[in-house]
């Protein structure tokens, strides 16, 4: 049997989390995105770090590709965990 009160408890978290969120898809984040397609990883780069310093959940996941792979940055793997982990 389920207990409703736990269920109830947690869709009030989830509905929560979702009213704070950042958008996926904030300008800071879309230009570095066009810098990303025209295959400027360091201007990328420039552009989503501090976004990503700041909280922004789409520059912080961009931002960590970027260090997985060693695109316009410097590959390191500690990095892109950090950037990335918490977003999972």
């Amino acid at each position: 049997m389920v207990n409703l009160k736990h269920g109830v408890g947690l869709i009030a978290c989830l509905v929560s989390a979702l009213a704070v969120a950042e958008p996926l898809d904030s300008p800071g984040c879309k230009k570095g995105q066009a810098e990303y397609v025209a295959l400027d990883y360091g201007q990328a780069a420039e552009i989503w770090a501090p976004l990503a310093d700041a909280g922004d959940a789409c520059a912080q996941h961009w931002l960590g590709m970027l260090y997985r792979d060693g695109n316009g940055v410097e590959m390191d793997k500690d990095a892109a965990l950090a950037l990335i982990h918490p977003l999972i």
